[in-house]
């Protein structure tokens, strides 16, 4: 399944499972990785190179970010605002 996401004139693409897999913004796809508690915690571009990195503390906050990408999905594998608060 793809999900489609248009905000103003950008559209990302998430690809689902049972998680999801990846999201594209048209020209490159980053692929997802998460921790057992389902956290998004990095992302990987199709080399294989982390774009992101992120760890959570206890509250679901985030924390020790690296990132040149960005992704809406965080804590737990919850939709994310910009600041990244969770939509749960």
């Amino acid at each position: 399944m793809v999900l489609a996401e248009t905000t103003g004139t950008e559209t990302a693409h998430y690809r689902h499972a049972l998680d999801t897999l990846a999201q594209s913004d048209g020209t490159s796809v980053e692929y997802f990785g998460y921790d057992g508690l389902g956290s998004v915690r990095q992302l990987a571009d199709a080399s294989g190179s982390v774009t992101l990195a992120q760890t959570f503390d206890a509250y679901g906050n985030s924390y020790a970010k690296v990132d040149s990408a960005q992704s809406m999905l965080g804590y737990t594998g919850e939709q994310t605002d910009g600041n990244g608060v969770s939509s749960q």
